[in-house]
């Protein structure tokens, strides 16, 4: 009786442990990652910042993306300086569920085509970087790189999510 009682609970822990969802990663510190992966862009384009530790930080984000700024835990924008010179962007939404990642990775491809059409009508020499822009999701991380060392940059964000 003792053994089908030690089977029976094995069982059930086995089938709790499996119906419950994989902890999220603990969010990285933003401004650090940013950090990073301001390096591997090398430099091509002078990039200001912005994040979600500015004051104005909701409405900077509109900016960058229309997922409702409630499901962000946090994120960061590093864009060109001179918009007129250069498209470079590279922006990192930390969402607080996980489940809400893509479609933050979706709101970052809407706003690579908003951006898209506007170089269009004033900068059309420079749509091309627009076309190779990059947007992927790692863990609760949705990224965009727009950049001419967009694999290095994104190898940047890899390494430094992963430590």
């Amino acid at each position: 009786m003792k053994r089908t009682i030690a089977v029976i609970l094995a069982a059930a822990s086995l089938l709790l442990c499996a119906c419950t969802a994989a902890p999220q990663k603990a969010t990285v510190s933003m401004f650090d990652l940013s950090e990073a992966m301001r390096a591997a862009h090398k430099g091509e384009a002078e990039l200001s910042y912005a994040s979600s530790s500015d004051s104005d930080a909701e409405a900077e984000f509109a900016h960058l993306s229309d997922l409702d700024y409630s499901k962000v835990g946090s994120f960061f924008l590093l864009y060109a300086s001179d918009g007129s010179a250069s498209t470079d962007e590279i922006a990192v939404i930390a969402v607080k569920d996980a489940a809400d990642v893509k479609a933050a990775a979706e709101s970052l491809r809407a706003h690579v085509e908003k951006r898209r059409s506007l170089y269009a009508s004033y900068a059309p020499q420079l749509v091309p970087a627009l076309d190779s822009a990059r947007v992927f999701t790692e863990a609760q991380y949705a990224v965009l790189v727009v950049s001419a060392n967009e694999a290095d940059v994104s190898r940047a964000f890899k390494d430094f999510i992963n430590k």
